[in-house]
């Protein structure tokens, strides 16, 4: 079970916190991890954040897109990050698709990237494929 994140999305409004939290936390007992996936995007944001207390949080293209030119999104990871340092979360950076953006979240100790730049969706057999190797 530690193989398995239950991703959590900013896009939906959360009406009970508690019932919620509760979930989650029987979903831990048995060794499931929470990520709260395209942070900065949503609604709650930072709430969500602040309560769910989650083990991945994966920052949305909204942030990570232009950061190396945008001082603004760049301060905005940066307190993620440091958020992320202090609950020993993991930070995932999505939407990665320029070199300028790869470096800025690479100097910035990102824990991982996922986007274009490093390689586009591809169908399981394809991806299985490429394991094989």
């Amino acid at each position: 079970m530690d193989r398995l994140v239950l991703e959590l999305t900013e896009h939906e409004i959360v009406s009970n916190y508690e019932q919620l939290m509760h979930e989650i936390s029987a979903l831990r007992t048995q060794g499931i991890r929470i990520a709260i996936d395209d942070a900065g995007a949503g609604y709650s944001g930072l709430q969500q954040i602040v309560k769910l207390s989650p083990d991945i949080i994966k920052l949305d293209m909204s942030l990570t897109s232009n950061i190396d030119t945008n001082i603004v999104r760049k301060s905005l990871a940066t307190a993620l990050l440091q958020f992320a340092n202090e609950t020993k979360a993991l930070i995932i950076a999505e939407g990665v698709e320029t070199e300028g953006e790869f470096a800025t979240l690479k100097l910035m100790s990102v824990d991982m990237v996922q986007g274009y730049l490093l390689g586009r969706p591809l169908k399981l057999k394809d991806a299985l494929a490429l394991c094989n190797k």
